[in-house]
């Protein structure tokens, strides 16, 4: 169990590593966002409008089965100032964690015996995760399919290292030697 939680523990630092160097220094970061032309003008409108309503905006305001009115439609994430905090990394590395966990249990209890077949359900899991949620946002919503290919290869690429660290460390043989 101990080296299942090490595995864990080692695989969300991996995934975490990951999702760092693909927001940051690889194009993942950037796919498929756009900046407005003026963007002061916008950010002076949404703040008359919104204040410090922070939320999820869904325009124009429509029920299941109406026809919206003739023109622009979107979704808008607004929040009313700058929020980043250390805490916000924190966060996220828990989510990673989280993932490590899980896939450090799902590989022992899958008690397979090569690394090539631990590495195999990472694999599946990592295409699981990636095909899940993202292209959803671009079917419904109309989010850039260039984005929704970067989360996706972003998600696929957390199982990849996150995997490789679960399938070297986690084996049957040390599977049961901790249960």
């Amino acid at each position: 169990m101990k080296r299942i939680l090490i595995a864990g523990v080692l695989a969300g630092v991996a995934m975490f590593v990951w999702e760092f160097v693909a927001h940051t220094f690889l194009p993942f970061g950037e796919m498929g966002l756009s900046s407005l032309a003026n963007d002061e003008a916008m950010r002076s409108a949404l703040a008359a409008q919104l204040g410090n309503a922070e939320g999820m905006y869904f325009y124009p305001a429509i029920q299941m089965g109406q026809e919206p009115s003739p023109g622009p439609w979107g979704i808008l994430l607004y929040h009313p100032a700058w929020s980043f905090s250390w805490a916000t990394l924190g966060w996220e590395a828990l989510v990673e964690l989280v993932m490590g966990l899980g896939l450090a249990a799902l590989v022992a209890l899958s008690a397979a015996a090569s690394f090539r077949r631990r590495m195999a359900i990472a694999v599946l899991v990592g295409l699981a995760a990636a095909v899940a949620v993202s292209p959803s946002y671009s079917i419904w919503f109309g989010f850039p399919w260039a984005y929704t290919l970067a989360q996706m290869i972003v998600a696929f690429g957390d199982y990849l290292v996150g995997g490789a660290v679960v399938a070297w460390l986690v084996s049957p043989k040390a599977a049961a030697a901790g249960a």
